[in-house]
C-alpha cells in the first residue's frame, strides 16, 4: 500500500515538473502570479474569459494636473437665495420666500435692497444677460406663478419690480438670448403650447404647439422638446420644425 502511494506521489511531482518546464518554455518567466492566470485565458476575478486570446491592458492616466492658486471662500449673504446674477462689479440675488431682490457691491461688500417687492412663497429667480430684467417663480394655491419684469431703482422707497405675471403654471422660463424676451411653455388637454413674451411689447406669440405635455425644452434655434426617459420607458428628443413638426430621435 504504501509502495503504491510512494508511486502516485512520485507521478504527481514528475508531471507538475513537466507542467512548469513546459509552460516556461511556452510562454517564459511570468513577472508575477495574475501573469500565470492570464496566460489561461483566466481573469476578472478568476472568472474564465470569453475571449481567452485577448489581452487586457491597463489605460494610461490622461488627467492633467492644473495646479490652482488657493483662495478664500467668502460668504457675500446668510439670505436664502433663489436665483443670481453675476457681474464684474456686484451681484444680484432675489431671496427666496420674499422675492426681494438684493444687489451686493463685490469691491466694498455693502449690500443694498433694489426691490423691495414682496412675492410671497418665491421659489426660483431668473435674471436676464445683464441683470435687468428678472423672472420671479412662487407658489400659489393652485401651483405656481411667475411675475417677469424690470427692476425700477429707486433709493428712498427701496425699488420695485415693474412686471406682469405670465400665465398661471407656466413651466420652462428662460431668458432670450437678447434678455429682452422670456420663453415659457404651458400645459393643456391637447397637448403643449411654447410661447415667446415680449417684455418692452409686453405681447406673447406661440412658437410652437405640440401634442406633448410632460416635456423640457432646449429653447434657440433650431428648438428641440424631450421626455425624460425612465426605468419603464425610453426618452425621445424632438426638433420643432415648420408648422411645429416633430422628428424625434430616441434617447
Amino acid at each position: 500500500m504504501k509502495k503504491t502511494l510512494l508511486i502516485i506521489l512520485a507521478l504527481l511531482i514528475s508531471l507538475s515538473i513537466v507542467s512548469v518546464f513546459m509552460y516556461l518554455m511556452i510562454f517564459g518567466k511570468p513577472k508575477d502570479s495574475s501573469e500565470v492566470f492570464a496566460k489561461f485565458g483566466l481573469g476578472n476575478n478568476g472568472t474564465i474569459s470569453s475571449n481567452p486570446s485577448s489581452s487586457v491592458q491597463t489605460p494610461q492616466n490622461t488627467n492633467t494636473i492644473v495646479n490652482v492658486a488657493p483662495a478664500k471662500l467668502q460668504q457675500l449673504t446668510t439670505r436664502p437665495v433663489a436665483g443670481a446674477y453675476v457681474s464684474d462689479e456686484h451681484v444680484r440675488y432675489a431671496e427666496q420666500g420674499t422675492g426681494h431682490v438684493y444687489e451686493i457691491n463685490l469691491t466694498t461688500g455693502k449690500e443694498t435692497l433694489i426691490s423691495g417687492t414682496t412675492i410671497p412663497q418665491t421659489v426660483s429667480a431668473l435674471f436676464s444677460h445683464d441683470g435687468t430684467y428678472t423672472a420671479i417663480t412662487s407658489f400659489t394655491s393652485t401651483g405656481t406663478k411667475t411675475i417677469v419684469g424690470d427692476i425700477v431703482m429707486d433709493d428712498k422707497n427701496g425699488g420695485k419690480i415693474n412686471g406682469v405675471s405670465l400665465p398661471e403654471n407656466a413651466r420652462e422660463v428662460q431668458f432670450t438670448a437678447q434678455g429682452d424676451g422670456v420663453y415659457y411653455l404651458i400645459k393643456n388637454n391637447a397637448g403643449s403650447v411654447g410661447y415667446i413674451y415680449n417684455i418692452e411689447k409686453k405681447t406673447s406669440v406661440i412658437l410652437f404647439n405640440i401634442p406633448l405635455r410632460d416635456v423640457r425644452v432646449l429653447w434657440g434655434d433650431p428648438l428641440y422638446v424631450y421626455t425624460t426617459p425612465s426605468g419603464f420607458q425610453n426618452g425621445f428628443l424632438y426638433k420643432v420644425g415648420a408648422k411645429s413638426s416633430l422628428i424625434y430621435t430616441t434617447l
